[in-house]
């Protein structure tokens, strides 16, 4: 094994063990240590709910990296589905009618993203870009321009509660659903044609072509699949934060990008996990934490986040540029 592919392997891991070090040894602007804070069995718990949102659009970008694609719109889709399933909590709809209808909304605008983008030829940065705008405004126009708060006492709120009502279980049992997922999508990428097709368009679309793989339905399919993982993050987004903001959260989109990459997913397609994706998830959730429980002021978050995402960049540039 070459030296190249043993760091792309062990990247992940390393990145992740060497966040949770540096916060280990550092100290808050009160001179505490960060570790009394960070290295905590309730923080671990609470590290894994925060990340819920996080891992489930991480797990829909890989989909779309994987295939060759990018997904700029990520964000915005997640605002507006969070958006209409405050709506629709208002209205009194029952917690899995509201998770099935996000996810529909998200599933929606990932279509029309892969509908453009294998029809018409556009390519998936300007649709995406484009649809980023339009799925904004659209929340916003909803939304009447205002976060709307969620009705108290909801049964969806156990779902991403740190402490779950049952111990048994450890950690919020979307964490579990979350899981669950990714395995159901990592069978998929290896067990099914489906799967084999989006990894092959991925890796070369040209041949993908002359095997008879039917490209336009495949990228069709993969954006409207990764939009439905898009609308589960907007809606547990919105039960987490007790309010669904139009707006949407800066840079959730980037975040699920540099959590795929970190985790090995390829830009440009044809290689990477679900699991490893995950990874990728996990060590963003880590270092925004820290960054909290060190008590950074939060343009320092940004800043650090922001080199966190170029360095996973320059690390898969690394990886996959032939000597």
């Amino acid at each position: 094994m070459s030296l190249k592919r043993l760091i792309g392997l062990a990247a992940p891991f390393l990145a992740l063990g060497l966040i949770v070090l540096a916060f280990s040894l550092l100290h808050t602007p009160e001179g505490q240590p960060v570790r009394d804070f960070f290295l905590t069995r309730d923080n671990a718990r609470f590290i894994a709910a925060q990340g819920i949102v996080i891992a489930l659009g991480t797990l829909g970008m890989a989909l779309v990296l994987l295939n060759g694609g990018i997904d700029l719109s990520a964000g915005a889709c997640a605002a507006l589905c969070g958006v209409v399933a405050a709506k629709l909590l208002h209205h009194g709809s029952a917690g899995m009618t509201v998770l099935f209808a996000a996810a529909l909304t998200g599933g929606a605008v990932g279509l029309l993203n892969g509908s453009m983008i294998a029809r018409l030829r556009i390519a998936p940065l300007i649709v995406t870009l484009g649809m980023f705008g339009v799925a904004r405004g659209l929340a916003r126009w909803v939304a009447a321009d205002a976060p709307i708060p969620l009705p108290q006492r909801l049964s969806l709120n156990a779902w991403v509660a740190p402490l779950p009502a049952l111990s048994w279980l450890l950690v919020a049992p979307g964490v579990w659903m979350v899981l669950l997922l990714a395995a159901f999508l990592a069978l998929v990428l290896c067990s099914t044609v489906f799967g084999r097709h989006l990894v092959a368009v991925g890796s070369n679309e040209a041949a993908a072509i002359l095997c008879g793989v039917r490209v336009r339905l495949t990228k069709m399919l993969v954006y409207a699949v990764a939009g439905l993982f898009f609308g589960l993050a907007g809606a547990a987004q919105a039960v987490a934060l007790q309010q669904a903001n139009p707006a949407g959260s800066p840079g959730l989109g980037l975040d699920f990008i540099a959590a795929a990459v970190i985790g090995g997913v390829k830009l440009g397609g044809g290689s990477g996990g679900m699991f490893g994706a995950l990874l990728g998830a996990l060590t963003m959730t880590v270092l925004q934490n820290g960054c909290q429980q060190a008590g950074w002021p939060v343009p320092i978050q940004e800043m650090v986040i922001g080199c966190a995402i170029i360095v996973a960049v320059g690390l898969d540039q690394f990886r996959h540029v032939r000597p």
